[in-house]
């Protein structure tokens, strides 16, 4: 799926590979998602940014989580650039 916020009338992509939103990723797995360091997807998770489940292994992130960051991330770069 495409993600991305409009800006003068044009679409701006967010760097963002495709992901199942009925799944579970670890750390690892969401920061190649999102593009980002694992030490930041944690980062995220701990305040609470990226909803997680705290599991022996470290994160279990669900794909609707990053969906939500996602469209989170959307909205807030829209308003950024309106300011």
């Amino acid at each position: 799926s495409s993600w991305g916020v409009e800006i003068d009338g044009r679409r701006k992509m967010l760097d963002v590979t495709e992901f199942a939103e009925n799944a579970i990723y670890t750390t690892a797995q969401v920061a190649r998602i999102l593009q980002r360091d694992p030490q930041t997807v944690r980062k995220l998770c701990q305040i609470g940014s990226l909803a997680a489940r705290m599991d022996r292994g470290g994160y279990l992130i669900s794909g609707w989580a990053i969906r939500a960051y996602v469209e989170n991330r959307s909205v807030l770069q829209e308003e950024k650039q309106k300011k």
